[in-house]
């Protein structure tokens, strides 16, 4: 055999061992590739997890004393039953329920009030309830600054006329951190709604913020009498609505799976059928009437 044959078979060899290579790299990249895309897809089926998280409240909350309550936990327990979405539900405090949800993914707490500043950091599957807030104070304490609210009040800013008073707040919530972005400087916190009502009476704050909602159930839980306190001044901007929120983290399969299952929840009328006890609307609160004795709880 020559010598120039002897190269040209060598060179042959070479190249079908080249080509051999290629072709079991590709097959293993291809094989690694489909198991990355398994991955994903089972990271979106059915069976992916979700944590569900609710601070304790009365629409949160089903009371065997007055057998009332838990509406949004029972229309959140439906809709994933419907989704057929497997998930796991705990009592949080609101803190340190908000900081998972800010965190960590596949994490839905509620109920949260939909706000301008929130409105980029979760998916909003659905609304809950329309929420009405207000500065709150009682009819002993009306005069001068303080005035009893017109409902239908068009463009009076009632917040720059108080905002020198010593308001109640629940310490870092929503409303805290609303007011004292609005430049209140008197704000004096407490740990519960109620705490707020106390320090009322007591005359160490002049009103409180909360929803109509809270205040009402606060009523209703210790008896107190709704028509000692009047709505003082709205707070507009956070006057929207209640949801369910979804980590912005969350699967996105998951996303659409919640929403689509709140759409059909809406449109089978189960939703209006489960919450068919809550007297609010987007832009008439019903709750108003239970203040200034206008209509007894």
């Amino acid at each position: 055999m020559s010598f120039m044959l002897l190269r040209e078979r060598v060179l042959y060899y070479r190249i079908i061992a080249a080509l051999l290579l290629l072709a079991v790299t590709a097959t293993v990249e291809c094989h690694q590739y489909e198991e990355r895309a398994t991955e994903r897809l089972n990271s979106h089926k059915p069976g992916t997890s979700l944590r569900v998280l609710a601070e304790k409240s009365p629409i949160t909350h089903f009371s065997p004393e007055t057998k009332r309550g838990g509406q949004a936990t029972a229309v959140i327990r439906e809709l994933l039953a419907s989704a057929d979405i497997p998930f796991s539900f705990d009592y949080t405090p609101w803190k340190r329920g908000y900081r998972l949800v800010l965190r960590e993914s596949n994490v839905l707490l509620f109920p949260m009030a939909r706000t301008p500043s929130r409105e980029n950091s979760f998916y909003w599957v659905g609304e809950i309830t329309p929420v009405h807030y207000y500065l709150f104070s009682s009819k002993d304490l009306l005069g001068g600054e303080i005035s009893e609210l017109d409902p239908d009040e068009k463009g009076i800013d009632r917040l720059s006329m108080l905002n020198k008073q010593a308001v109640g707040v629940v310490s870092g919530n929503l409303l805290h951190h609303y007011l004292k972005l609005k430049g209140f400087t008197e704000l004096a916190t407490v740990n519960t709604g109620r705490q707020n009502i106390e320090k009322l009476n007591r005359g160490r704050i002049s009103m409180f913020a909360s929803s109509s909602g809270g205040l009402y159930n606060i009523c209703k839980k210790y008896t107190l009498d709704c028509s000692q306190f009047v709505a003082v001044a709205k707070l507009p901007e956070l006057s929207t609505g209640l949801y369910f929120a979804l980590s912005k983290q969350s699967d996105r399969d998951l996303v659409h799976r919640l929403t689509s299952a709140y759409q059909l929840l809406v449109e089978s009328g189960k939703f209006a059928k489960i919450m068919n006890d809550r007297p609010n609307g987007e832009h008439k609160d019903q709750y108003l009437a239970y203040f200034s004795g206008r209509q007894k709880p």
